[in-house]
């Protein structure tokens, strides 16, 4: 709710504070449903839902690795995909999939997160071959760290 407050004041547009878990599709669905009835259109959906920490490989447990692979891969492929059959399919919009650069050379400590991301590059680009045709554009962003961002204050 003071995020939502905070993107009004600074935009001066709507916004309408929704919580979900992208682990459960049932819960994206009901806040599609919510948007849709609230706005009568989604144009975009950008996934930037991520877990990380800094671990190495030889501690990582086996359910903090599936952990982030279900919040960041699994989270992005049910998000899109509720998308996709509510809305994206009949109307055509926008995915924008938030990533990292973790996956594009090996690091340390940063297994978990970078098979996901990996995962997330590779669901990008299947989904932009196979979604284009409806008129959805499917695209990737990999900021790589950012200064001045919880992120970085926990990872840089």
């Amino acid at each position: 709710l003071q995020a939502s407050k905070k993107l009004v004041a600074a935009t001066g547009q709507q916004c309408l504070p929704l919580s979900i878990d992208v682990r459960q599709p049932q819960t994206i669905a009901a806040a599609v449903d919510e948007a849709l009835k609230e706005f009568q259109r989604i144009d975009i959906l950008i996934n930037g839902a991520a877990g990380n920490f800094l671990c190495p490989a030889s501690a990582l447990s086996f359910n903090a690795f599936k952990t982030v692979i279900d919040i960041d891969t699994v989270g992005t492929f049910n998000t899109s995909k509720v998308l996709f059959e509510k809305y994206f399919r009949d109307h055509g919009g926008v995915i924008v999939n938030i990533t990292a650069t973790l996956s594009y050379r090996g690091q340390a400590l940063q297994v978990h997160a970078g098979a996901a991301k990996a995962a997330i590059d590779a669901m990008t680009r299947h989904l932009a071959v196979e979604w284009g045709p409806n008129n959805i554009r499917v695209n990737s962003l990999a900021p790589g760290p950012i200064t001045g961002t919880e992120g970085f204050r926990r990872l840089g």
